[in-house]
């Protein structure tokens, strides 16, 4: 139980920013590309290797890892 909730306190002290989402595809069932941007205008800064937390309510309230990658 402590662990769930260091877990919600380190999310809610790195924030969350809602985003748009601009473009979805799939080229294969096992990979999704998206293209978005934050609501907020400003520009999303990350260097290779790094991971954002997605949750997409109408699948599932859980969040889950992804990679980034500017294209």
């Amino acid at each position: 139980m402590g662990l769930i909730l260091v877990d919600k306190l380190i999310g809610r002290l790195r924030g969350k920013e809602p985003v748009e989402l601009l473009r979805e595809v799939s080229p294969t069932k096992d990979v999704m590309h998206l293209r978005m941007r934050l609501s907020s205008g400003r520009r999303f800064k990350f260097q290779a290797g790094q991971y954002i937390f997605l949750q997409a309510p109408g699948i599932s309230g859980e969040w889950h890892p992804f990679t980034l990658q500017q294209l």
